[in-house]
């Protein structure tokens, strides 16, 4: 009775320090994905900001367009250089948003295996709280049949006496 204390007392502790791990494990996920996410809004922001600075230059440019021939071609240039720089910020931006994709989607599959392992564990736990069940049933089953056991010896003792 005392080593079944014992092991239960062993498995308190050992679920205890499953649910503190699983929270820790909750909660620096949340925090990195959080981190992640502050980090890709703050890039796209700057990037949609550079976006909308380019397009407004290029607005700029194509008005000028009727100054001359010579500042036509030149604007031109220009204009095809920042279509190009737009085009780079927009692949960065989609880069961007995949690679949060990625990492969200990395950080999830990463929380459901933890998630799983410590299912596995109060599963676990489960059947061996049911096991520890039966098996003080058990032990208060056959106490109880010795117990019932002396009393029948003592009665045949007692009767033996009386013989004599």
């Amino acid at each position: 009775s005392r080593q079944l204390q014992a092991d239960l007392d062993v498995n308190v502790k050992a679920f205890e320090h499953l649910v503190a791990s699983e929270t820790a494990a909750r909660e620096q996920v949340h925090t990195e994905l959080m981190e992640e996410l502050r980090r890709q809004q703050t890039s796209q922001a700057a990037l949609q900001e550079e976006k909308k600075r380019l397009v407004a230059n290029e607005s700029e440019l194509r008005a000028r367009l009727n100054v001359d021939e010579d500042t036509i071609s030149e604007l031109n240039s220009k204009s095809s250089r920042m279509q190009a720089t737009i085009h780079q910020h927009e692949t960065k931006l989609e880069e961007s948003e995949a690679k949060h994709k990625k990492t969200e989607t990395a950080l999830e599959v990463r929380l459901a295996e933890e998630m799983d392992k410590y299912r596995d564990a109060f599963e676990c736990i489960g059947k061996l709280t049911a096991d520890m069940d039966q098996i003080t049933t058990t032990h208060r089953e056959i106490q109880s049949q010795s117990n019932d056991a002396v009393q029948l010896v003592q009665k045949l003792e007692a009767r033996l006496q009386d013989e004599v």
